[in-house]
């Protein structure tokens, strides 16, 4: 089952309960666009839980902390989790760096540090946002998500799947439904 916002999984993490389905039931967040709460499902009926950032052009960042959120409660649940990709953006956390203007800066993926200037965005808030998103600078160094992590658009190849420094590749064990 698809969910990608809180809205969605109420409605559609609701309806899954009540249907025979086969031997794993799972929610896909991908494109993950906003923190969510899976706690009410989990351990009780949803057996794999797997999340992924946004591809394309008009894709938009996930916050690595929405995607940790998610992680936890699925370990504190028995559940199985895996983070399948990042999408267009990579999380890149923020420094202090007096070196460059702002004192702030990123180590980009593409292995430079560059100054993490940020200007305010002129467009709507992205869908789940907690807070504004203010734009990087014009050289397109990302997108910032708080005021310690900027989304950096490197492609979805490149952006990869890490996850606080490991892959999580979670598969749950096939267990036999009987209907209710």
């Amino acid at each position: 089952m698809s969910v990608e916002s809180q809205k969605w999984a109420a409605v559609r993490l609701d309806k899954l309960a009540t249907i025979t389905a086969g031997p794993v039931r799972f929610a896909s967040c991908e494109p993950l666009l906003g923190p969510l709460d899976l706690r009410p499902w989990l351990g009780s009926g949803l057996d794999w839980v797997i999340t992924g950032g946004e591809s394309g052009p008009k894709a938009r960042p996930v916050h690595p902390d929405w995607v940790r959120s998610i992680r936890d409660q699925c370990r504190a649940s028995g559940v199985a989790f895996l983070h399948k990709q990042w999408g267009e953006y990579f999380p890149v956390p923020v420094m202090e760096d007096l070196a460059f203007a702002g004192g702030r800066a990123i180590d980009h993926p593409k292995g430079r540090r560059v100054a993490a200037v940020i200007q305010e965005a002129s467009g709507p808030l992205r869908t789940g946002a907690t807070r504004p998103m203010r734009a990087g600078d014009r050289n397109g160094h990302g997108l910032m998500l708080d005021d310690d992590t900027m989304a950096v658009r490197i492609g979805k190849g490149r952006a990869g799947r890490l996850l606080d420094g490991r892959t999580w590749d979670e598969f749950p064990q096939a267990a036999a439904r009987v209907p209710t």
